[in-house]
């Protein structure tokens, strides 16, 4: 079993008397969104999936969660395969950070 260094879990002072303030790291959000068979109906299931993440991480915007502009929507891709345009984007996008 591998040992945790000291530093793997940095302490932060929460006592109520202390006069440092925890530090909150900023999260960036992406969303992706998927559905297999495109509709004609004019709501689809990717624009619901988007409003309702949309709406959670609005929810976490104390905790630091920000949502970044770009959307990720495969509107009409199978989830049986990788290979998926939006999909590709937010990996590359998640690899340069």
């Amino acid at each position: 079993m591998r040992k945790a260094s000291a530093n793997a879990f940095p302490r932060t002072n929460l006592r109520p008397d202390s006069l440092v303030a925890p530090t909150r790291t900023s999260i960036r959000c992406a969303i992706y969104t998927r559905q297999s068979v495109s509709s004609d109906d004019g709501l689809s299931s990717c624009q619901i999936q988007f409003e309702s993440c949309d709406q959670f991480v609005r929810s976490q915007r104390s905790n630091g969660w920000l949502l970044i502009e770009e959307r990720f929507e495969d509107d009409g891709y199978s989830g049986a395969t990788s290979d998926r345009p939006a999909l590709q984007r937010v990996l590359d996008s998640i690899w340069e950070g």
